[in-house]
């Protein structure tokens, strides 16, 4: 990835992290740039914030947790942003969320607070031959809390 980014004139200096130390310098507003596996593509309406910068600035999230108080006003445009997710969270119309989607889509298309690079890779999950009814195929997300989204309540184990 570094030699991709060097030939557009980015020096990227690759440097691993904990979480923790990582975690400090979010909170401090001290991250030029940063990565992190993100969540929920498939459905941003369950979690936005690859889309809606609400955790790359610091202080811009800071502003909005303060209604204002503190931190740093964000420009209009994420404003906006936030104003559209907002409204979705209240709207009852699943189309109408969709559209207000579509709108915070827009203003990511032009503004790219965050630029996603890879798609997450495979989740390997090992089961034993009498574990059944667990699916072939799921979705693994955060948000989705897996594996709680595959319904584990229905697996069991065969006896015999």
């Amino acid at each position: 990835m570094r030699a991709h980014w060097k030939e557009l004139g980015i020096d990227l200096i690759i440097k691993e992290v904990s979480r923790e130390l990582w975690n400090e310098h979010r909170v401090a507003n001290d991250l030029e740039i940063t990565m992190w596996v993100s969540n929920a593509e498939f459905n941003p309406l369950i979690d936005p914030r690859t889309l809606i910068n609400f955790q790359g600035g610091r202080l811009f999230e800071m502003w909005r947790d303060s209604n204002g108080k503190d931190g740093k006003e964000p420009p209009d445009w994420m404003k906006k942003q936030y104003e559209l997710y907002d409204t979705i969270a209240v709207t009852p119309d699943p189309e109408e969320q969709k559209k207000l989607m579509r709108q915070i889509l827009e203003i990511h298309k032009d503004q790219m607070v965050t630029i996603g690079i890879c798609t997450a890779p495979p989740e390997v999950v090992v089961v034993k031959n009498n574990f059944r009814n667990v699916p072939e195929k799921a979705v693994s997300d955060w948000p989705m809390l897996s594996p709680g989204n595959t319904a584990p309540e229905q697996y069991f184990i065969k006896q015999g």
